[in-house]
């Protein structure tokens, strides 16, 4: 799963490989279990700001998940 948002003139993105989330904004790069607790290491930034991004994050992941799967059979 892959999200993006702008942020401060470049893209704020977030990837979730297996059981990490991966945030990264232009070179800068930060890994956690939990989405909030990547983004505040990786803005170096309050708990409240990280939740902010976090949530904006999340909605543009809602589609991808709320979209109905086909089992095939």
């Amino acid at each position: 799963m892959r999200a993006a948002i702008p942020f401060h003139g470049g893209e704020l993105e977030a990837r979730l490989s297996g059981e990490i989330w991966i945030v990264r904004l232009g070179e800068l790069e930060a890994r956690s279990k939990w989405l909030d607790f990547a983004l505040s290491r990786l803005l170096d930034d309050d708990t409240q700001k990280a939740h902010e991004l976090a949530a904006k994050l999340e909605e543009q992941l809602l589609p991808d998940q709320e979209a109905p799967t086909r089992s095939g059979k």
